[in-house]
Formats: structure tokens, C-alpha cells, sequence
């Protein structure tokens, strides 16, 4: 019902568009081209529509949880890279609130040999604080593979030492009793083809104005579209860390060396074997995002890549259908971004003055010289309450409705620059190296107006072009694309205003 429902949502609204396209001999290329984009696109709200159709009418499930007298062997795991602030801060919050007879943390480290110094006063800290045994330290002279390679590595020489381990990211916390609550789920034996138990992730120290707008986006996203798509698929994503893992299980997988995206591989190699990864919605975990849209440009280039890279699992035999649903769904939101930005051009030149009407839509009504498409423009305002309006199927109550509004004022104004970033990115991405930077994790680290100049003129550049050219060339267009020109044209100063500190009392958290 679901895929069906994506499915005709998205052939039916094409089929009506296409109608209102002319289709002129010798001038085929263009209207093709255009509805073939709008189909790829519309995809999209289809997605959305169902999201909001299938959270009203589904009920969450919860796991059971066993009791049990004797906590089983688990290990913290925190993989590390060149960190240079806040490990003691994260690590002591995280083992004091988990500090479980049974339960250690074990600090993984890749990192190089300047950081080696602070990362030993840390363990001597954290130590001192909780005992010798309680704290591990492993550091690899060669940190190949990444993140997955340290814990594979690890995992080789300590699997039999635990039965589950829980994945932490340098920013993450853990609060109080989120680890037992999960271990209890693992134990029980209704769970046992679970492999990975993936808590909610809730974000911490959102001190700008556009941390805090990712915050609430967060818990839209986990809300509204994880929740529902593991109540249709019965599994879910890994986030790659905030997860409780079964070692048992886990050891028969082997990722790829070369893949970045280690959590997506995981996922569906685990799927294979008949085991599944599940969304806990009642378990919460804490993480940081980067607080300003310059920082999450770096961040989301590694994952353009890394999810670019999970194309052959798509066609990965014993997969199961979820899993396979999730691949094909990370790869769609990056390509369709080129397909997003190319159409968004050819709406604006493929009618315009200067270059000729290669684009023209029937009109319904003339008025005057000027024709008017009352269905096309029925259907266009539909499709915008369906993007805009989705999410608030989710409001409880006032606040929730004032969360999504800004959620979606904050999308439109900063994040349709993705449209023409990571179409740029994915242009270059295959012939320059990705290098794995950590995430800026000082949360009062602020951005200069420099810095965002230098690093998004090119939007801005862009936006400014495109209007003045549709102005005097194509009014049609330029009114259809102009939320996403005016975010290109307002870049600079709104991800500057956007990285300023929020200015209303913090919550604790």
C-alpha cells in the first residue's frame, strides 16, 4: 500500500501535468526533458503525502523489554579521530549515567600524533574517576577503514569479551538509564533476530540560531518519516552511532574497505543474513550538528559520497525489502538534486526571450495577450501544500505547530542552496579525494561574514544572474523558481545571521 500509494501518486500527477505541456513537431526535446524531471521530482511529494497518511493511520510499536538480574557484557565504544576538545566532557557524562556492573568504555583511537597527548590526559581522567578497568584505550598506528575499520579491528581481538557493544561518535552523550533500557530489549526473546537496536537521537548544546533550527528538524524527521517507514517495513536505518549492537550477529558482516558510509552497509548486510536493524523511539541519545550551514556543507560531502557508494547493494540478492527501500531512497535525495537544479534552468530559459519559447504550457484562459492555465495552477498549489503542510500532521499542540513553522522557514530560506551545492558536488566529487575532516564540535565556535563570503559567493553570484535574466526574459519562470533564487541570492547574509547565537534562554540540554 505504501510503495503503490508513492507509486500512482507519482504516475497520476505526471500524467495530469503532461497535458498542459505542447508537444510540437521539431520541438520535442525540451517538454520530454521537462516532464521527465517533474516526474523524478514529484516523487518526492508523493513520499511526503504518504508519510503523513501513514502516521495518521498506523500506530507506533514499541519492543518488549525482559527483565533481567545480571546485566550482560557491553562495551562503549567511541571511535575517535584527531578530536581536540570535549572528549572527558562527553566520555564522563556518558559512563557516569551507564556505569553498569558489566559495562566499560573503550576509547578507540585513529588519531595522529599530536592529538596523542590530550587523549592520554583524558584517559588518566576518566580513570581516576571511575578505575582502571572501567576505561580502555586502543590506539592504531594505521587507522585504515575509517571508523568501521577501528572497531572491526577492535572487535577481532575482543569480541569474546562482551555480547553487545553501543556505538558513540565523538559528540555523543549518553543519558541515564538509555543503555539499560536497551540492553532489556536485546534480552528479550522476541527481539533475538535483531541485530542492531538504534535509539532516538535528540540534539545537544544548540547554541546558534541554525543549530536550533536542526534540532527541531531532527525530530521531524525521526517523528514523521523514521517512525512511519519502520511501521511499513518492520526495520529501520542505523544512524551509524546511538545504536546497541549484537556482536554475534554483527561479526559475520563485512563492509567494503572503501565505503564511507559504513551504516547503510551494516544495515543491509545484516538484512541478508535475515537480521534486522530497529528504530527505538523510547530510548533517547544525544548528539551535536554543526552550527552553521558552512560546517554541514563540509560534513554532507563525505556523505554525498558514502551514500553514492551503496548503488551495488540495490542489487544485492536476500536483501530485504526495506533495506532496499532505504538504499534506493538515500540515493534519490542526492540525485535529485542535479535533476532539481537542471529543471529548475530549463523552466527559465527554455522560455524566455533571448533564447526562444522551447517550453510552452496551453493556456486555459486568454486575458488580453495573456494566457492563464487554471488546472496547472490548481495543481502547482496543491504540490506546495503538500511539501509545506505534510508535517503538521505531527501537532499536538501549539508549540509543535511554531516548531514546524520555523522548520519550514529555515528550509526554505537556508537549505535550498543544496539544490546547487551538492549538484556542484556530485559534479566534482569523482575526481578529487574526500578526506575525512572531524565536524567542528566547539558549540560557541561562531562564523564570520568572511567566511560565509568565501564560501557561498558562487549562490550568490548565481541567484543574482538568474533574476535579473528572468525579469527581462521570463516572468513565468522566474515566479515558479523564486523561493529557491532568493535563497541563492540571500545565502551569505542569512548563513551569517543564522551561525549568531541564539537569543533566547537554552534549554538544559
Amino acid at each position: 500500500m505504501y510503495l503503490g500509494l508513492i507509486g500512482a501518486v507519482s504516475v497520476a500527477t505526471t500524467l495530469f501535468c503532461v497535458n498542459f505541456v505542447a508537444f510540437e513537431k521539431g520541438n520535442m526535446l525540451f517538454p520530454v526533458l521537462w516532464c521527465t524531471g517533474f516526474f523524478v521530482l514529484i516523487f518526492s511529494t508523493a513520499h511526503n503525502l504518504a508519510h503523513a497518511l501513514f502516521y495518521l493511520f498506523t500506530k507506533e510499536s514499541v519492543l518488549k523489554e525482559a527483565d533481567i538480574n545480571e546485566v550482560p557484557r557491553c562495551a562503549i565504544v567511541y571511535p575517535v579521530r584527531n578530536e581536540p576538545v570535549g572528549l572527558y566532557e562527553r566520555m564522563e557524562y556518558t559512563l557516569q549515567n551507564n556505569n553498569l556492573p558489566g559495562v566499560r568504555l573503550c576509547f578507540l583511537s585513529d588519531s595522529s600524533d599530536e592529538y596523542l597527548k590530550y587523549e592520554s590526559d583524558v584517559v588518566k581522567k576518566l580513570r581516576a574517576r571511575f578505575g582502571e578497568f572501567k576505561v580502555y584505550y586502543w590506539h592504531r598506528e594505521d587507522p585504515r577503514e575509517r571508523k568501521q575499520g577501528n572497531i572491526r579491528d577492535w572487535l577481532v581481538c575482543h569480541y569474546k569479551e562482551y555480547k553487545y557493544f553501543m556505538v558513540c561518535d565523538a559528540d555523543s552523550t549518553v543519558p541515564a538509564g538509555a543503555l539499560y533500557k536497551l540492553l532489556r530489549k536485546a534480552e528479550h526473546p522476541e527481539n533475538a533476530d535483531i541485530a542492531m537496536f538504534q535509539s532516538k537521537i535528540e540534539i545537544a548544546h544548540a547554541k546558534t540560531i541554525f543549530s536550533r533550527w536542526q534540532k527541531i528538524s531532527v525530530g521531524i524527521t525521526q517523528k514523521l518519516y523514521t517512525e512511519v517507514t519502520q511501521r511499513v517495513f518492520n526495520c529501520s536505518l542505523s544512524f551509524g552511532h546511538g545504536n546497541l549492537i549484537r556482536i554475534s550477529l554483527f561479526f559475520n558482516i563485512e563492509v567494503p574497505s572503501w565505503a564511507l558510509s559504513h551504516d547503510i552497509w551494516e544495515m543491509a548486510l545484516l538484512s541478508v543474513y535475515g537480521r534486522r536493524t530497529v528504530y527505538c523511539p523510547d530510548v533517547v541519545t544525544y548528539e551535536e550538528v554543526p552550527g552553521n550551514y558552512v560546517e554541514m556543507r563540509a560534513r554532507d560531502r563525505r556523505w554525498i559520497k558514502g551514500n553514492l557508494q551503496t548503488y551495488p547493494l540495490l542489487f544485492r540478492k536476500g536483501l530485504s525489502p526495506g533495506a532496499r527501500f532505504y538504499i534506493f531512497h538515500g540515493l534519490y535525495i542526492y540525485l535529485s538534486q542535479p535533476v532539481f537544479f537542471c529543471w529548475i534552468l530549463l523552466s527559465i530559459f527554455g522560455n524566455s526571450l533571448t533564447f526562444g519559447q522551447f517550453l510552452f504550457f496551453k493556456p486555459i484562459i486568454f486575458y488580453n495577450k495573456y494566457g492563464i492555465n487554471i488546472e496547472m495552477a490548481a495543481l502547482a498549489g496543491m504540490i506546495l501544500g503538500v511539501v509545506f503542510l505534510h508535517k503538521f500532521v505531527i501537532v499536538k499542540d501549539l508549540r509543535d505547530a511554531a516548531d514546524i513553522l520555523k522548520e519550514i522557514f529555515f528550509s526554505t530560506l537556508i537549505c535550498l542552496n543544496n539544490v546547487f551545492y551538492q549538484t556542484l558536488d556530485m559534479l566534482i566529487i569523482f575526481f578529487q579525494k574526500v578526506r575525512w575532516i572531524p565536524m567542528h564540535k566547539d558549540p560557541f565556535e561562531f562564523l564570520s561574514i568572511s567566511r560565509a563570503a568565501r564560501s557561498l559567493w558562487p549562490s550568490t553570484l548565481l541567484g543574482i544572474g538568474l533574476i535579473a535574466f528572468g525579469i527581462n526574459n521570463s516572468t513565468f519562470g522566474t515566479i515558479f523558481a523564486l523561493p529557491l533564487l532568493l535563497s541563492f541570492t540571500l545565502s551569505i547574509p542569512v548563513v551569517y545571521l543564522t551561525s549568531l547565537p541564539w537569543p533566547l534562554k537554552l534549554e538544559q540540554s
